[in-house]
């Protein structure tokens, strides 16, 4: 977790390239919040990419062209979990 970083939700470290990525992680959010975060991810210079992953929103997000930048919404979401095999451990939970 983000810790005593406010900005940030989750820092990831990709073990065979030490790439840090910084995860935002919202239930519901907007384009004016995204780009805040996108804007704190730029000025904030230490991380090598930025995820910023959100169930819904109220109208379409858009991430800017923007090399480093995913933006995850609910499809790309529940695809990560399928892909992983975790389709089965999701259907489990839900009863």
């Amino acid at each position: 977790m983000g810790g005593n970083q406010a900005d940030v939700d989750m820092v990831l470290t990709q073990p065979t390239t030490n790439e840090i990525a910084w995860v935002q992680v919202k239930s519901r959010s907007s384009q004016a919040e995204l780009d805040d975060y996108l804007l704190r991810f730029h000025n904030d210079g230490s991380f090598d990419r930025f995820f910023f992953i959100c169930h819904s929103a109220p109208k379409i997000l858009r991430m800017p062209d923007s090399a480093g930048s995913e933006l995850w919404t609910a499809e790309r979401i529940a695809d990560a979990a399928i892909e992983a095999g975790l389709f089965r451990w999701l259907i489990e939970r839900m009863h």
